[in-house]
């Protein structure tokens, strides 16, 4: 990782053959927020440090406001059903709420669709992003049509963790996940924009990830000791 400035040319080694702004091919670059892709180049827009996770690449900032991107995974809130526009609006904690199609989701027609009640919480991935437009979200995999991890999330506990705390938590290697689920089983699921839903057997397991998980912000270097720490603090018997 290395610091960049707004306007910075930004240098990726890569062996594809080209830069897409959502992955087509498996060889394909995957640009992230904070960078600009031009014909010739790709150019940081903020002042940050840059990721490279192949074939992820991002810049990391302090940014608190999410600002939708193609293809990421996000963590909503049904605010309102719109029957005129066939759509959910979905609080996604970007400057706007988000469309969800009612058909954006697993085999659903008009007779077949869920529906939702205000309140539900959804994992969804970005589908459009535009800054004239609102986003559009969607709970299907855009290769296989099918839900895989997106859908309704049921029961479990939502809470808040920074922009950057949640790219971590969302790779799927993260040591602390990894480290927690070794202890004991639970379901999760992190939105980009700083969301995270985690469900356990008992209430008492749940507070012990989500402060495991908001205290690993401070001390990411010590995944296995901060999941011992608040296993056996809060939930011995695991």
């Amino acid at each position: 990782m290395r610091i960049v400035l707004p306007g910075d040319v930004v240098e990726i080694d890569a062996s594809a053959d080209s830069i897409e702004s959502k992955p087509q091919k498996n060889d394909a670059i995957v640009i992230g927020p904070g960078l600009h892709v031009a014909p010739d180049s790709i150019t940081a827009l903020k002042a940050g440090l840059l990721v490279s996770n192949p074939p992820h690449h991002y810049i990391q900032s302090s940014q608190r406001r999410y600002i939708p991107s193609t293809s990421e995974p996000v963590l909503g809130v049904v605010l309102a059903s719109m029957r005129h526009l066939e759509a959910y609006k979905v609080d996604i904690g970007a400057p706007h709420t988000a469309l969800l199609n009612f058909y954006a989701f697993e085999g659903a027609t008009k007779r077949n669709r869920p529906a939702l009640e205000i309140g539900t919480v959804v994992f969804a991935r970005v589908a459009v992003a535009h800054r004239d437009m609102d986003p559009e979200i969607e709970c299907v995999a855009p290769n296989s049509g099918k839900a895989e991890h997106f859908g309704v999330l049921k029961d479990g506990f939502v809470f808040k963790v920074s922009l950057a705390h949640a790219r971590r938590l969302a790779d799927p290697k993260c040591p602390l996940l990894v480290a927690l689920g070794e202890r004991i089983a639970f379901e999760s699921a992190v939105g980009f924009n700083g969301r995270v839903w985690v469900k356990s057997g008992s209430p008492r397991a749940t507070v012990a990830i989500v402060n495991a998980i908001q205290h690993w912000e401070s001390a990411v270097d010590r995944p296995r000791e901060v999941a011992k720490v608040w296993m056996n603090r809060l939930v011995p018997q695991a």
